[in-house]
């Protein structure tokens, strides 16, 4: 099995040899880059890089699941209120650049600073946009995906994932 993502028509693809499976999927983001978050509003939520626990978190604007091959490497069962009720994980982790904070602890601008950001997952949430992770659209598509998926890595050990246009 294969996993495909296309942010172009919205779906996350599991390909097998006998028949695919097709998911209601997107990757949509709240950032300044599109316009959907204001810099200046101190209600708007600061986020930070996902790295290990230890390691210094940055400021940074939420980006899309980037094009590219990728791979699950995991799946895990969460109650985590935007994440539950299962994460699929990946081995995305891209580069992104840390931003500054003005005196309200808003946005303020990019530093130049490039940071390795870690936990983009595939899983349900109910809201409208994640922080980058590739968003199945039904809480019931996340259940059967994460049954799939995990028959999977349990024989393979890793699965592919593509993510194109």
């Amino acid at each position: 099995m294969n996993v495909i993502f296309c942010h172009n028509k919205r779906e996350l693809v599991l390909t097998n040899t006998k028949k695919n499976r097709v998911f209601p999927a997107r990757s949509e983001v709240r950032n300044a880059l599109n316009g959907l978050r204001s810099l200046d509003n101190p209600k708007d939520v600061v986020y930070t890089t996902l790295t290990d626990r230890y390691a210094q978190k940055y400021p940074m604007m939420p980006r899309p699941f980037t094009r590219g091959t990728y791979y699950i490497t995991g799946v895990e069962a969460t109650q985590e209120k935007w994440l539950e009720p299962y994460i699929i994980k990946t081995s995305f982790s891209p580069m992104v650049e840390a931003w500054s904070l003005d005196e309200n602890n808003c946005y303020d601008k990019p530093t130049g600073l490039f940071v390795k950001d870690e936990g983009y997952f595939i899983h349900y949430t109910p809201g409208d946009y994640t922080l980058g992770c590739i968003q199945v659209i039904s809480r019931t598509d996340i259940c059967i995906i994460y049954k799939e998926i995990g028959k999977e890595l349990l024989e393979h050990g890793v699965l592919r994932l593509d993510v194109i246009a």
